[in-house]
């Protein structure tokens, strides 16, 4: 059993012997967003048990700010975007030192396009938490957010030499390198990645480098990765948006908006994303623009 099933049952079992016990329904409630970040899962059920759970915490106690910043983030991922800017601010209010809430509120921000808030309340995270690897870890994408490619590279490889064995850190370079189309590099770092990933979820990866190839213009290697995604999706959990940016990549524009559909028609929370680079192959095309509409992104 993994960190956040045993994090759910521990929790479960606090809350049967104290039902008043608010911080143990935040903390079920966070056990489930990341089971659902993660993407190893479908997300609707998982964020609906969130959902239950944080509302029960600020039914016992209104004032708990990580309740709100948890609510916040629901909110994110339920694309009601106004809304979650309320609770995060409200959480901010309760708590102007939380590194957790502001980390959320900048992750939130970069969704909106919004980089330098996402980045100053990043700092801010930071200064609180300076140790937390996280935090690092968005501050690194906030740079790339930003166009300091550069910099956010040396940051984030200064944190692998300290985390050698954090595979999220490898993601993180392998993306500026992809996006920055140093492509090799990128792929290189992704297969080095997934020799850290042992029992996890390597469908972002595995996609990564269909994507990568594909942009290389490498089609053959690309179609390989292609292949071993669709393979991979027949025993694991794939999000549809995924397909949407890898079929992207590709060229295959219909293909890509078939899946990007099935995404919305799931509310698959990784929509939220879809300012990110890996949409780029399909930005211009009218249908990506109606979808940004339907999810509140046309800002």
């Amino acid at each position: 059993m993994r960190g956040d099933d045993l994090a759910i049952e521990f929790f479960q079992k606090a809350l049967q012997e104290d039902q008043s016990f608010a911080l143990a329904y935040v903390g079920l409630a966070q056990a489930f967003l990341h089971l659902s970040n993660l993407g190893e899962r479908p997300p609707s059920d998982l964020m609906t048990k969130a959902e239950i759970a944080v509302k029960e915490a600020l039914k016992l106690d209104e004032s708990l700010a990580v309740a709100h910043g948890a609510y916040g983030r629901i909110l994110t991922f339920r694309w009601d975007w106004e809304k979650a800017e309320q609770e995060f601010k409200r959480a901010l209010q309760l708590n102007p030192g939380s590194s957790s809430v502001r980390s959320y509120y900048s992750g939130y921000l970069a969704r909106l396009g919004r980089y330098e808030e996402a980045f100053t309340q990043g700092e801010k995270a930071l200064e609180g938490d300076p140790l937390s690897l996280g935090i690092k870890l968005y501050m690194g994408g906030g740079m790339s957010n930003l166009g300091r490619y550069d910099e956010a590279l040396d940051y984030l490889l200064n944190v692998l030499k300290m985390n050698p064995n954090v595979y999220l850190v490898l993601w993180y370079i392998a993306k500026i390198y992809i996006k920055t189309e140093e492509f090799e590099k990128g792929i290189q770092t992704l297969h080095e990645q997934i020799k850290l990933m042992e029992g996890e979820n390597i469908s972002d990866e595995i996609a990564m480098l269909a994507y990568a190839y594909a942009r290389w213009g490498k089609t053959e290697e690309a179609e390989e990765y292609l292949r071993q995604l669709i393979s991979y999706s027949e025993q694991h959990y794939v999000s549809p948006t995924i397909f949407a940016w890898v079929y992207g990549a590709f060229g295959e524009l219909n293909e890509s908006f078939k899946w990007l559909d099935r995404a919305y028609n799931q509310h698959d929370i990784r929509l939220g994303l879809a300012l990110g680079f890996r949409y780029d192959p399909i930005r211009n095309d009218p249908r990506f623009k109606e979808m940004l509409k339907k999810i509140g992104l046309d800002r």
